[in-house]
């Protein structure tokens, strides 16, 4: 599926990308799991076919970089992982089988209780950090609630900031090297993460292969626009197509999605 895709992005962007890879021209990076490199490998597989019909490679090498995920600044932290040690020692010494969020913020509140009517706390308590579960506490009551665009700029605002700013250096051309394609292999919640923040996510489950194309274009009368397009299935058919004018000249997808990365 993904070296249809690839094929499908040849055909599309042919008159972009030159049939020869060159790293000036597109730059890839995956986040560092097997299934995503490997994606990545078979798109590349379809976009860069053998360009010496006597070669025995079916396909160019074309690089692709990874980040470990400790080191990786485009994808949104998740917050509970930073918990996990928390959630580890609450389940050692409550007898508690699945503890995570809700059930660490309900301890919290029940030892915020007990302590308010100077009740003696067990002594394991005094292991838990009460700071960091005050911290997830105010998250989840402060955040969760009533700012969904708290949650869009955690999970998709390094990734959105990162491809507007490529968008305003291409504009100005100040875009080193001067790359025509950024392509990223990451996972079905980094795609309904962008789809959220565009305000265009229905809730349906991803499916494989699936594609968000964000393009930077420029009209006749040399104004640059972005357009968004949302590829699904091995048919490659629309299901979004966003046309958004840029604002003052500067990129601007819309005024809610660029404040994402603010």
């Amino acid at each position: 599926m993904h070296f249809e895709l690839g094929s499908w992005l040849r055909r599309r962007y042919s008159n972009l990308l030159p049939a020869t890879y060159n790293l000036r021209d597109i730059y890839v990076l995956s986040t560092d799991l097997d299934r995503t490199l490997m994606s990545a490998e078979s798109n590349l597989a379809g976009l860069y076919p053998a360009t010496d019909p006597t070669s025995p490679l079916r396909a160019q090498p074309v690089p692709i970089r990874s980040r470990p995920g400790r080191d990786d600044d485009v994808r949104g932290d998740c917050i509970r992982k930073s918990f996990d040690p928390d959630f580890q020692y609450i389940r050692l010494h409550t007898g508690v089988n699945k503890v995570g969020i809700i059930e660490a913020c309900l301890l919290q509140d029940v030892l915020t209780i007990e302590q308010v009517h100077n009740m003696t706390l067990p002594e394991w308590t005094e292991g838990l950090d009460r700071m960091r579960l005050e911290s997830l506490m105010n998250f989840v009551v402060g955040v969760l609630p009533s700012a969904t665009r708290e949650i869009q700029r955690l999970n998709s605002g390094n990734l959105i900031g990162e491809l507007i700013n490529h968008m305003v250096q291409k504009r100005n051309n100040s875009l080193s090297p001067n790359r025509e394609m950024f392509m990223y292999s990451a996972h079905d919640i980094t795609l309904s993460g962008i789809q959220m923040a565009l305000g265009v996510y229905e809730a349906y489950p991803i499916p494989f292969a699936a594609a968000v194309l964000i393009e930077l274009l420029v009209d006749q009368q040399q104004k640059y626009y972005v357009k968004v397009r949302h590829l699904v299935d091995s048919f490659y058919e629309w299901i979004e197509d966003i046309h958004c004018d840029l604002d003052g000249g500067t990129i601007m997808v819309n005024r809610e999605w660029l404040e994402i990365n603010q």
